[in-house]
């Protein structure tokens, strides 16, 4: 097994960050996920990151920037998947770190991340990397099509 490392997402990463959606109950084909990632990679409040291994894919996070008139520069963790088999291996701490530096980078305060409430395993991982739960709500969405 070679040890994991992290890099820039590319497009042709597109067929593993899709196969690892579905445990994210997110079903999207390479092809679209190609499309999004072509729209977002040249942005520069976007970061996309892969963890790799011989296996290929075994993780990926976004991590974006958010500017806001109410409070400090910060960024927000909106996803992050690492491959069951890859688990315990610091594959997700080691993308948590990339995004803390990629934020760091951009002088963002603080790196905030959103976890579902039925996700207790995900709490604990967040916890030992030193995130703490700040707030409690509801999520409201519109369709706009």
């Amino acid at each position: 097994m070679t040890e994991p490392h992290v890099r820039p997402m590319q497009l042709d990463d597109a067929a593993g960050v899709a196969r690892l959606c579905l445990p994210l109950g997110v079903t999207v084909t390479a092809a679209e996920l190609r499309r999004r990632l072509a729209a977002l990679q040249g942005a520069a409040s976007q970061g996309l990151f892969v963890a790799e291994a011989g296996e290929g894919v075994i993780g990926w996070m976004h991590v974006q920037e958010r500017p806001s008139l109410l409070t400090a520069a910060s960024a927000e963790l909106t996803a992050i998947a690492v491959d069951e088999r890859a688990r315990q291996r610091g594959v997700g701490r080691r993308l948590v770190q990339a995004a803390e530096a990629w934020a760091r980078a951009r002088d963002c305060a603080y790196l905030v991340l959103r976890s579902g409430a039925s996700r207790t395993g995900a709490h604990g991982f967040y916890a030992a990397l030193g995130y703490a739960r700040t707030s409690s709500s509801y999520k409201f969405e519109k369709p706009l099509g």
